[in-house]
């Protein structure tokens, strides 16, 4: 790590963040089956916060903001506070 040095480090991470995104943003997890299986969801049906963040933050990179949120499981927590609260 000495050689490279912590800004190739850093240029290493950022180029791989970028890969990450473009591919996130470009393939929507719900339709294209290269991403990871949940083995929680495959086992008990219900939704994980991996699942929703996965598909927050491909809403996010998108621009919906409150359908990001309400992917998240505590957005459905804030959501209700915010329902009780009115």
């Amino acid at each position: 790590m000495k050689r490279l040095g912590w800004i190739g480090l850093a240029l290493i991470f950022a180029a791989a963040s970028a890969a990450a995104a473009w591919t996130l943003y470009r393939f929507p997890p719900v339709e294209w089956p290269f991403y990871p299986r949940c083995m929680f969801h495959q086992i008990s049906g219900c939704l994980c916060p991996g699942c929703g963040s996965l598909r927050a933050i491909h809403l996010l990179l998108h621009g919906q903001l409150q359908t990001a949120v309400l992917h998240v499981v505590f957005g459905a927590h804030l959501k209700r506070l915010d329902f009780v609260a009115a």
